[in-house]
């Protein structure tokens, strides 16, 4: 019997060394999974215990032990989790990353250091994201790299105010630079930890370390009010604004935007899929500064991707299909951009492009050729302290066309509106400061301050009665009302009629009564002169930025 026992134990063993110690690990793997209470790993434990103080590396979830009777090649019932490709140390993110990051430092026109910010490139071109604050107005920046190098900021793609963004051009010389890899700022979990590179108070390169501590639903600071920030416990402070926050794998994740001044370890980074890298697809940029306003985007070569824009009047070129030089800042209709009246009188649609002073004569005589050979004839040129106004006009089409160029701001507007614009304008332009129109005017009524002679940059569009504007309402308006019409930006039509109504007001009229009327989107407010016994009604169409103010007893 002894002898059997002692043959099966040496089968037993020979099997084992024959099938790789499969049998050995199977039952290896039984017994550690019939273990009531399973331990970390020497591993995991390892590398908390060798975490950087303050930090913990804890994992995002576990999955449980399998339960003593589970075959080993079975798997959990709940999702696994999820595996970060690199497993990189703090040393090796910092060390792999820090050359792609930089400090700014901005100067005003007279050279004057304004103050410093860090950024990071995203392309080996120059191309690099920064904060919109750390930029903003300033006419000349400059970067400084790891390694010692400057090199000045040539211009920018785009800005974001809803992100407090933007993407700028770094001119390298021909230098290839080192950029971050993207990563996916949605995959980010709380207590995920991260890793910020900046330069706060101009100390160049700081790296610091933390943890992701919720998402923030809106901030408020300055012009800005973002949404979704990723709140951090990564310590940062002023400099560090446009600096690189980094996951564990060494992507970058935010932008490391501001920091609150009371509470400690509160930071606060902007996701970096609010960036779009494509801005930059055309490889054309603005000059400094950047605005604070308008949000612009240059287009690519040729301006193609606008065309549409002009779609309402086929016959008008876009500028940027005719010039390499000029960048589109923005378009649509007049009144919604704002745009004061004495540029845009009887126009429906501006757009506006960044042109260098040098290249404005150049390239706006060749627009004037291509409109010419277009069918639009020639009419005026008029010159202002720093303005260049031009007048074009297509009978065929009854369609006028205006570009005016600002030396000041270096920006050349194109302005499209039915009609004969320059006609309609120099009949409506008082011949000196203080004259009445050549219309009637208010002449009829010398007790009523005339709208456009107390609030500036406004002109008097049309007059006449009442049913000829097609405004008549039995409550307020009547039939024989004398009516006089202007254009006024929705953007400036509270503030003006604030003023004008404190105007009235000094001149004896009473408030009858203001109403906005949703249904319609128009503004009506009622006064009446005890006096002289006569009504005053004006009002606002929201829809067509038109302002009628009618006058009747």
């Amino acid at each position: 019997m002894k002898k059997l026992i002692f043959f099966v134990f040496i089968v037993l063993c020979a099997l084992a060394l024959l099938s790789g110690c499969d049998v050995l690990a199977y039952l290896l793997t039984n017994a550690q999974n019939a273990q009531p209470d399973e331990t970390p790993s020497e591993a995991v434990s390892e590398v908390r215990n060798n975490a950087p103080n303050g930090v913990q590396s804890t994992p995002r979830s576990e999955a449980p032990s399998e339960p003593p009777d589970a075959a080993p090649s079975e798997q959990p019932s709940v999702e696994p989790p999820r595996q970060r490709v690199g497993g990189l140390t703090p040393a090796q993110i910092y060390e792999d990353n820090v050359d792609a990051v930089f400090i700014i430092y901005t100067f005003d026109a007279n050279g004057s250091f304004t103050g410093n910010g860090s950024g990071f490139f995203v392309s080996s071109a120059g191309v690099a994201i920064t904060n919109h604050h750390v930029m903003v107005d300033a006419p000349h920046a400059v970067i400084l790299t790891q390694d010692g190098r400057e090199f000045d900021i040539s211009g920018y793609y785009s800005y974001d105010l809803d992100n407090d963004l933007a993407m700028i051009q770094v001119d390298g010389g021909g230098s290839s630079f080192p950029f971050l890899t993207i990563g996916d700022s949605d995959a980010l979990r709380v207590g995920d930890s991260v890793f910020a590179i900046g330069s706060p108070y101009g100390e160049h390169n700081t790296f610091s370390i933390g943890n992701v501590s919720r998402r923030v639903n809106t901030l408020d600071y300055d012009i800005y009010s973002i949404n979704n920030l990723i709140q951090i416990t990564a310590p940062i402070s002023p400099g560090s604004s446009g600096g690189a926050l980094l996951n564990d794998a060494g992507e970058v994740i935010g932008i490391t935007t501001a920091v609150h001044t009371i509470g400690a370890n509160m930071g606060y980074a902007v996701p970096i899929d609010r960036v779009n890298i494509s801005d930059s697809g055309g490889g054309r940029y603005l000059p400094l500064p950047i605005g604070r306003t308008v949000q612009a985007t240059p287009p690519p070569v040729g301006d193609q991707s606008f065309t549409e824009r002009y779609s309402l009047a086929p016959s008008v070129p876009t500028f940027g299909s005719v010039s390499n030089n000029a960048w589109f800042m923005v378009g649509g209709l007049a009144g919604d951009l704002g745009f004061d009246v004495g540029l845009n009188y009887s126009f429906d649609y501006v757009y506006a492009y960044s042109l260098a002073t040098r290249h404005f004569i150049t390239d706006t005589e060749l627009y004037s050729s291509v409109l010419i050979g277009s069918g639009f004839s020639y009419q005026e040129t008029i010159r202002h302290e720093n303005t260049v106004q031009v007048y074009f006009f297509k009978a065929s089409e009854n369609i006028s066309v205006l570009h005016v160029y600002s030396e000041n701001d270096e920006i050349l507007i194109v302005a499209i509106g039915s009609g004969n614009a320059l006609e309609r304008l120099t009949a409506a332009v008082p011949s000196a400061p203080g004259d009445t129109p050549a219309f009637s005017g208010y002449d009829r009524f010398p007790y009523i301050p005339a709208f456009h002679m107390v609030i500036p940059n406004v002109i008097l569009h049309d007059e006449g009665f009442a049913y000829e504007f097609g405004i008549v309402d039995d409550n307020y308006i009547l039939d024989d009302d004398y009516v006089y019409a202007y254009r006024l930006a929705n953007s400036r039509f509270v503030g003006d009629s604030d003023d004008y109504d404190d105007i009235l007001l000094v001149h004896d009229f009473e408030v009858q009564s203001m109403n906005y009327y949703e249904n319609a989107d128009l503004f009506v407010a009622h006064f009446y002169h005890t006096i002289e016994q006569m009504n005053l009604v004006y009002v606002y169409y929201y829809a067509d930025g038109m302002l009628y103010i009618a006058i009747g007893r």
